[in-house]
């Protein structure tokens, strides 16, 4: 998905979270929801918006929710470590499974698209022209993977197999911008094959069709359920109760309608998850680190000098 409309997505939920009434439970009580910024060249949107709407926050209710933004996965997880953060969204995977095992986080909010559930897929693309139909056609094909854990073990998965030996060039995208973007070099013949999630394909399919309009999904991983917000244990039962409730009906609220459209071309919904929902998340992570495919994994990316 692009990177504006990727920001505003994230943001149109963040807004929501300072203006809604959830906090009334604890009054007085000032939660810091910590945001891990991602790297794309629209994210300084995403804090412009929920800074907004923490000021709405105090000015309708005199409840004040503090924002913390962080552009560095190590000073975000030392917060983590010393559950400093009542609430927290991180774009990348691996913090939110360190925030689950090591830290008491748990989720207790999904973000749905495209009526998908919240769940996301990730395929391997080619192009039309490439008479490439199934999965074996692209043994010691060149590919694309973004440089980030859970799409190298999805990808480990679906193969079988270590995919450095799979394909006879495989490249990593370490970036946020340039993970977004892989459609590009794979429309031009960079790439035989791009693994990328099947939410920025219909993204594209919206904002930039004629980027995807001679490409084609030839194999798909098992969908998994994405993170979007967790909570600290720390936060009382009856606060994360009431705000999950609402959460639900945030498309509603008058705070948002200005990406109103947005959210109706997108079909965004937030709605209330547990740490059941996630399982076969968890599984992959805990088979991964049985097998070994984390340490496959590292030596990828330092052969490639994207560590």
């Amino acid at each position: 998905m692009s990177g504006k409309i990727r920001s505003l997505l994230i943001s149109m939920a963040m807004t929501l979270i300072f203006v809604c009434p959830a906090a009334r439970a604890a009054e007085g009580k000032e939660y810091t929801f910590g945001f891990r910024m991602d790297s794309s060249a629209h994210a300084g949107q995403v804090k412009e918006l929920m800074t907004r709407g923490a000021s709405v926050l105090k000015r309708k209710y005199d409840l004040s929710m503090k924002l913390a933004v962080y552009n560095d996965d190590k000073t975000f997880l030392e917060m983590l470590k010393k559950r400093q953060l009542d609430f927290i969204y991180a774009w990348n995977v691996d913090l939110n499974i360190f925030a689950v095992r090591k830290a008491g986080y748990t989720p207790i909010v999904g973000l749905s698209v495209f009526d998908n559930g919240g769940n996301d897929e990730l395929c391997l693309y080619s192009r039309n022209e490439s008479k490439i139909d199934r999965i074996e056609d692209l043994k010691d094909k060149k590919a694309l993977i973004c440089g980030v854990t859970i799409d190298y073990y999805s990808l480990r998965k679906l193969l079988g197999v270590n995919p450095a030996d799979y394909f006879i060039n495989l490249k990593t995208r370490k970036d946020m911008s340039s993970c977004l973007s892989m459609f590009y070099p794979l429309s031009l013949g960079e790439a035989d094959t791009a693994f990328v999630s099947s939410t920025t394909y219909k993204m594209y399919k919206i904002n930039n069709p004629g980027a995807i309009k001679d490409i084609k999904a030839t194999a798909c991983a098992k969908p998994k359920m994405g993170f979007f917000i967790l909570a600290s244990k720390n936060v009382p039962p009856e606060v994360i109760s009431k705000f999950k409730s609402i959460m639900e009906s945030y498309h509603k609220e008058k705070e948002i309608k200005d990406v109103a459209p947005l959210i109706k071309m997108t079909k965004a919904r937030m709605f209330p998850v547990t740490i059941e929902d996630y399982r076969g998340l968890f599984d992959l992570y805990a088979e991964a680190e049985k097998k070994g495919w984390d340490k496959e994994f590292e030596r990828l990316l330092k052969a490639q000098g994207t560590e």
